[in-house]
């Protein structure tokens, strides 16, 4: 085999050294945001709709009840991916007492939002005691509606079931949301999210006592008011519950769960505990622009 001349060697060499030559390792990927956990909020509903209703087979002296299927609607300002949790009953897990139900946002806090309304709505099941003949009030976020029973039939202010499009879900067993009663709380860590005025994370360890039939925790159920410019300051652990009779009080031993919270208060009660943090601080305004210089006076 001819060897190649130098000049050819060299040629070679230059063609392949870029091929043979080391990559420069690749910058690191910039760390990801920290992504906000959702917060819980009630909600004034703009509309609620009867979908559908199935009656409850009779069990002992109990022959009125029914599962009444609803599809509650609410009007938001921006949207922002939220979504609609659920009814909570006031009063628990409990068929007795009256018939009234908070709306129960799961908002995002973080993300982009847009900046036109949007309308969000969900279905959910409940379970109400409508004897025959009878009109009750339903009252749903404050806004008062009557169910009435002729027969085997019910009608929501006059209208009777809508049904879903085609292929929808059946009706969902009734169920509710529910808040535990808080034995303790801490407040384990916090760090800033992205903001003008930055909101924190907060890391919260919270015991409460909860009915056998609770759920696992579906995270904080907040509220603000006028003292705190309605910043969320109250906070409970919130969790689903079937609502068909089977719940009992709570449990004299308290489950712990860890939960999330998003604040922009130094200090918020979890229950009736009081907790504080260190709030990052507030973004600097920027330097005011220098005036321009005076233009001498002419001579």
């Amino acid at each position: 085999m001819t060897k190649p001349s130098l000049p050819v060697a060299i040629a070679l060499l230059w063609l392949a050294a870029p091929a043979l030559a080391v990559a420069p390792p690749k910058p690191p990927e910039p760390p990801k945001p920290q992504e906000a956990p959702p917060v819980y909020v009630t909600a004034l509903p703009a509309a609620a709709f009867l979908v559908a209703f199935l009656p409850v087979a009779p069990a002992g002296k109990e022959k009125n009840l029914f599962d009444v299927d609803l599809r509650v609607e609410v009007v938001l300002p921006r949207g922002c991916g939220d979504k609609l949790a659920g009814l909570m009953r006031q009063g628990g897990a409990k068929l007795d007492g009256s018939d009234a139900y908070d709306v129960v946002l799961e908002r995002r806090t973080g993300g982009e939002c847009s900046k036109d309304a949007t309308r969000i709505g969900a279905r959910w099941a409940i379970r109400m005691r409508v004897p025959d003949g009878a009109t009750r009030e339903l009252v749903v976020g404050g806004r008062s509606f009557q169910v009435a029973r002729t027969g085997a039939k019910l009608t929501l202010d006059g209208e009777p079931a809508t049904g879903d499009v085609p292929g929808a879900p059946p009706t969902a067993a009734p169920a509710t949301l529910i808040t535990g009663t808080v034995t303790a709380a801490e407040a384990t860590f916090s760090r800033a999210l992205p903001g003008s005025p930055p909101p924190s994370v907060v890391d919260i360890a919270v015991s409460a006592k909860w009915p056998k039939c609770a759920g696992p925790l579906l995270g904080l159920l907040g509220r603000g008011d006028a003292a705190s410019h309605f910043s969320l300051n109250r906070f409970e652990p919130l969790a689903s519950a079937p609502l068909d009779g089977s719940c009992g009080p709570p449990l004299p031993k308290p489950r712990r769960d860890l939960a999330r919270a998003v604040v922009r208060v130094a200090r918020f009660r979890v229950g009736e505990t009081e907790l504080s943090i260190t709030l990052p601080p507030a973004p600097s305004a920027p330097p005011a622009a220098s005036p321009p210089p005076a233009t001498p006076a002419a001579k």
